[in-house]
């Protein structure tokens, strides 16, 4: 029997986008974040999580995401559970900017 997988959580920090147009991977992701390592494309799981990332793509709000990865058929991406700004992921961690 194959070992199951184990499902990390990963939490990444960067510029929001939205992936519009023709896309070859497939996966269903419908944002980008530009990390400092590169991009990730992210997938929400739910209503608030999109309604978050809708309304801060495109803009200079730095935001931190959290989710687990994914590999779709072409391309990687993270399954996003949980998105905010990054100042108030920050704060909620009890760090002093």
């Amino acid at each position: 029997m194959p070992p199951q997988e184990v499902r990390v959580p990963v939490f990444l920090t960067g510029l929001v986008t939205r992936l519009d147009g023709f896309d070859f991977c497939m996966d269903g992701a419908t944002y980008g974040l530009r990390t400092h390592q590169g991009p990730a494309r992210l997938k929400p799981t739910n209503e608030e999580t999109q309604g978050f990332l809708e309304r801060v793509a495109n803009t200079r709000l730095r935001v931190t995401v959290a989710g687990y990865p994914s590999w779709g058929a072409e391309c990687n991406y993270v399954s996003v559970y949980y998105a905010a700004p990054s100042e108030e992921t920050v704060k909620s961690l009890g760090i002093s900017l």
